[in-house]
């Protein structure tokens, strides 16, 4: 890659070697300057135009919905749903690849109806999608775009760059300060500067992502062969784990329920300390709109409270001391030293354990801690091992009274009522905890939902498909076809969307030399409506048009 330092410079002249042989001769060697240069799967030119990677973007989309296109015969294809997700997973991942380099989005200008941004490169891409549209549900070649879109649930291009682009945002704000990228990162999105921009700065404009909010996840936690300092337990179904939890309830005399809930538009944290039975003391915590948290997220940090409220009793614990949660995917998440989101709190859950241990430890070895201080002896506390701490699953709505109680606080603190800060673990005492990475992706992604609702709304091609099933765009269509053949079902997605081999739309697109109804004596044109009441051959497609 030779490329010119400024743009005012000359494309640099083709480089000639010379090599001299041992008869005294010189070959002569001419490399050629190259316009284009591929640089990790990006093609960049001297201007950073990205015209060339343009054309390697939209080859490669349509080389793959061709290979879509191979599955998608009416007789022996695979089903609409099927060939749906077959574009999903192999043929938009192969075309946004590294958008989030190239791919500046489209803005409105305020005074112009000129738009901005990666305007070309989306025009071009919409046929694609289109094409691979009309393969999953088999419409004519006439059938609108827009329309498609719809019933497969497909987002429009532009849309499903902007959910590309947030999730490399995000990704790129949960970046940890040991990243070389982590101060680049913060200093692109503070703010968008007017020259000299970096795909950086359009970025985080477009999306509105912040990453001083987002939960940072470390790329290395615990050992990989770290082990716990409790066990869990997970029965096979709910009827076991209900006899279980009554069993374990009844046998340990000091048990922790925990529980997170989403309620009301928020999220809540909860645990209940039971002594022999009788609850003791409890704990709630609120950890902020559903928008920007998680139901798992809450589940953990129930868990961390109940850690606190066993560390804060100053009681010995004999025998099993048990934790229970109604959340497998929480439990088995503990054995799981792998980075993934959330994972900070599953390191609080760990260590409060061990805490746990040592204030046990502290409290069955006191003489032997105090005689050896005294002696000047080093003494090291055990961290495991000392109390036998189990988490076992408890089912949910299984009227399980400890369980009960748990859900009931943490829908209270799921509103914004917390315990008193000093009560709580220090980790939840002084500020919010960060942005859940799952929780902003799919709130954004439900702001996408809204706009393409609202541009579908504006459609030409809206009041007709309203007037026939009101929950578009959606999955109703899929769902509606999943059962049926694919000669079937491309007979109701042609039905429904008017454009269909009757002779009224044959006639529209000059295909036939009359659209009245050859059954009815040219009286009366051949629409949907009309085949589906009076011709009998069709009334089994439309008795499932909607």
């Amino acid at each position: 890659m030779n490329f010119p330092r400024s743009h005012q410079d000359p494309i640099p002249p083709d480089l000639t070697l010379t090599r001299k042989n041992e008869d005294g001769s010189t070959t002569l060697q001419t490399v050629e300057t190259a316009l284009t240069y591929k640089y990790l799967g990006v093609v960049f030119d001297p201007k950073l135009r990205w015209s060339a990677h343009y054309q390697k973007v939209i080859a490669s989309s349509t080389w793959w919905s061709f290979q879509v296109a191979r599955l998608s015969k009416i007789s022996g294809g695979m089903p609409p749903h099927r060939i749906r997700q077959l574009y999903n997973t192999v043929a938009v991942p192969a075309f946004p690849y590294a958008a989030d380099v190239w791919y500046t989005g489209i803005q409105d200008s305020p005074n112009s109806k000129k738009r901005t941004g990666s305007v070309a490169i989306t025009k071009k891409l919409i046929p694609v999608q289109r094409r691979a549209a009309r393969l999953v549900t088999d419409s004519l070649s006439t059938t609108a775009g827009d329309v498609l879109d719809a019933h497969t649930n497909l987002l429009p291009v532009d849309l499903l760059y902007h959910k590309i682009l947030q999730r490399a945002a995000v990704r790129l704000a949960s970046l940890p300060p040991t990243h070389p990228l982590h101060g680049p990162v913060r200093k692109a999105a503070r703010r968008h500067v007017k020259r000299h921009r970096s795909p950086l700065h359009n970025l985080f404009f477009i999306t509105g992502v912040d990453p001083t909010q987002i939960e940072t996840v470390a790329p290395t936690r615990r050992r990989p062969n770290y082990a716990p300092s409790f066990s869990t337990h997970i029965k096979g179904n709910k009827e076991k784990a209900l006899v279980e939890a009554n069993r374990i309830h009844r046998l340990a005399p000091t048990s922790v329920h925990c529980d997170g809930s989403g309620y009301e538009g928020g999220v809540g944290a909860s645990a209940v300390l039971f002594i022999n039975g009788v609850e003791k003391a409890s704990l709630r915590y609120h950890l902020g709109p559903i928008t920007k948290h998680t139901v798992y997220e809450a589940e953990i940090v129930g868990l961390t409270l109940g850690l606190h409220l066993l560390t804060s009793t100053s009681r010995q614990l004999h025998s099993i001391t048990a934790i229970g949660s109604d959340s497998q995917a929480t439990i088995r998440a503990l054995g799981n030293q792998k980075p993934h989101p959330a994972h900070y709190l599953l390191d609080h859950v760990h260590t409060a354990a061990e805490k746990l241990h040592v204030k046990q430890d502290r409290i069955a070895r006191a003489d032997d801690r105090r005689a050896a201080i005294r002696r000047g002896n080093p003494w090291t506390d055990r961290t495991r091992r000392v109390i036998d701490l189990q988490i076992h699953w408890t089912p949910s709505h299984v009227d399980f009274g400890p369980n009960e109680r748990a859900d009931e606080l943490a829908k209270i603190a799921a509103t914004g009522d917390s315990s008193p800060a000093p009560s709580l673990p220090v980790y939840l005492r002084h500020k919010p905890l960060p942005v859940s990475i799952p929780a902003i992706r799919q709130a954004y992604l439900s702001v996408l939902q809204t706009r393409w609702k609202r541009r579908w709304k504006k459609s030409p091609r809206y009041p007709a498909i309203h007037a026939i099933d009101k929950s578009l765009p959606s999955k109703k269509f899929l769902k509606l076809v999943a059962s049926l053949d694919r000669r079937r079902s491309a007979t109701i997605a042609q039905l429904r969307t008017g454009h269909s081999p009757l002779n009224q739309h044959l006639f529209r697109i000059h295909r036939s030399e009359s659209p009245s109804c050859p059954h009815c004596q040219g009286i009366t044109p051949e629409t949907v409506r009309h085949s589906g009441s009076t011709v009998s051959s069709l009334q089994n497609p439309t008795a499932n048009i909607s």
